[in-house]
């Protein structure tokens, strides 16, 4: 399988992606270019949330227009361009293992695709919170590219037939990894979180963006927002002002479960916090927070900010501000948004695959 039909795969699977979002967001059934492809992918993402009430319908669409976007030819095409044409050209072939997370709709597919992409084979063992959105959007891969299907297996337990590993997880099943795969060529991947960084200045509509940095996927996101840094003296209240639009995330109970969970554990202990009733911002110099808290402390001039960035880079993910000078930044809003240049914990997946 050449890599010009690779690169028509994933292009063309962006464009699926697109027609199916707007067709559910929409509500259009009776389209006549829906088939049995179109039908089969709804039906599965329908039953996601069932699976896993973190996967509400809004978030999986949401996903799937963020990796619609990603796939576009212009950036398909210049991601690969990137790397040397006679690597990216070649059959691999190798056995890859992909361990992904399921923390967030379709978290693993960067993997997916970059091990497909630079031609080697698929062994895919998605989480157990997964519920079945990864095994969707490979069969809809298939259809698009039926030349793929010999180079993807799913394997639902214990991984096995690998040559190399790409594994993430959370902190503690990274001693997993590293006990059971330290052997083979891998990238490991543990938790990290996003921050922001704000300027004093920003608009209302800035911290609304914002919000959708800190609430896309209630949070549990490793690009969500868990971290503000804000200069000396900023107002609070503007903050829970602007984050008032996603009350909604009380009407899922798990969410609410940790909101309560926290907020009593801050009384018993007499931890200080500040309240709007569905998200609690507590000054705490740690970049991970748990869910429905939002950590934040203070900057005095730039240099400050830049120690807290080097003193945190093991931790950080991505920082959406405003601010010159913080390299690949990420404008408000945009979070959830990443290229397909954008490798998670900074680590180039496609060369570690070219390389193998």
């Amino acid at each position: 399988m050449n890599f010009q039909k690779r690169s028509n795969a994933l292009i063309r699977l962006g464009e699926v992606l697109d027609t199916i979002a707007g067709d559910v967001q929409h509500g259009r059934t009776d389209r006549g270019y829906q088939n049995a492809m179109h039908i089969d992918f709804t039906r599965a993402i329908s039953m996601a949330p069932q699976k896993n009430p973190w996967f509400t319908m809004e978030n999986i669409l949401y996903a799937m227009d963020a990796n619609a976007r990603m796939l576009s030819p212009e950036k398909v095409h210049s991601w690969t361009a990137y790397y040397d044409a006679d690597k990216i050209a070649r059959e691999h072939m190798r056995n890859v293992g992909v361990i992904s997370a399921g923390n967030i709709p379709f978290v693993g597919l960067h993997d997916v695709l970059c091990t497909l992409m630079s031609g080697h084979r698929l062994i895919l063992r998605p989480s157990g919170n997964d519920a079945g959105l990864h095994q969707a959007i490979l069969d809809l891969l298939v259809r698009i590219e039926p030349d793929l299907k010999s180079r993807i297996e799913i394997h639902e337990s214990r991984l096995t037939g690998f040559d190399a590993v790409i594994a993430t997880g959370s902190n503690n099943t990274l001693r997993y990894f590293d006990h059971y795969f330290r052997d083979y060529p891998h990238v490991f991947r543990k938790n990290r979180s996003g921050a922001a960084i704000l300027k004093g200045d920003e608009t209302d509509d800035d911290l609304k963006d914002l919000a959708d940095d800190v609430f896309r996927y209630y949070g549990l996101g490793c690009r969500n927002v868990s971290f503000l840094l804000l200069p000396g003296g900023f107002d609070t209240d503007r903050l829970f002002g602007n984050f008032l639009g996603w009350s909604r995330v009380q009407e899922n109970h798990k969410y609410v479960n940790n909101y309560q969970y926290y907020r009593t554990l801050y009384l018993l202990n007499r931890e200080k916090f500040l309240d709007n009733g569905f998200v609690m911002l507590k000054e705490d110099e740690h970049v991970h927070s748990p869910l429905s808290v939002l950590h934040y402390g203070y900057y005095q001039d730039i240099p400050s900010v830049q120690a807290f960035l080097g003193n945190n880079a093991w931790e950080i993910q991505c920082v959406v501000s405003h601010m010159d000078g913080i390299p690949e930044r990420v404008p408000f809003g945009r979070s959830q948004y990443p290229e397909l240049w954008d490798y998670a914990d900074g680590i180039d997946t496609m060369d570690f695959l070219l390389n193998l």
